[in-house]
């Protein structure tokens, strides 16, 4: 758990908050999810009921890394950049990882809104009773 900590309060080398905190916690993540998710739609025998469970894990899954792993690694990460900056009095790879903290989050709130109605629609088939029959109800002949 004091890693966890250590990055959240920007006490990691940067090097750390970047490669393993930042870069290879997201490949690792995006990987589990694919696996896990293919491994679920692999079921010969899928129903309606699995096609949901898939929504529904999908939806956990990268919900859990909106709200709770993004924000741990950005800010730690943006810390980071902010003691090596102080201790270093070195500027550049402190305002490159910086700068990636910056694209990172314009991108998420950029993915997020563009794409709403598709999550919205997620949610909907994985947590609402009967979403598909009302929306597809409610689509003009």
């Amino acid at each position: 758990m004091n890693h966890f900590k250590q990055h959240w309060k920007g006490e990691l080398p940067l090097w750390v908050s970047f490669w393993v905190n930042y870069f290879l916690l997201n490949v690792f993540l995006h990987l589990i999810t694919a696996v896990v998710l293919m491994g679920q739609m692999s079921d010969q025998y899928a129903s309606e009921e699995r096609a949901i469970y898939i929504v529904q894990l999908y939806l956990i899954l990268n919900g859990a890394q909106l709200i709770v792993v993004y924000p741990w690694q950005m800010v730690g990460l943006w810390r980071a950049g902010n003691r090596e900056r102080k201790e270093t009095n070195k500027k550049l790879w402190p305002g490159l990882a910086q700068a990636v903290v910056v694209i990172g989050a314009l991108w998420l709130v950029v993915n997020l809104t563009s794409n709403w109605d598709y999550y919205r629609d997620l949610y909907g088939v994985g947590f609402e009773k009967d979403y598909l029959s009302r929306k597809l109800n409610s689509v003009p002949n």
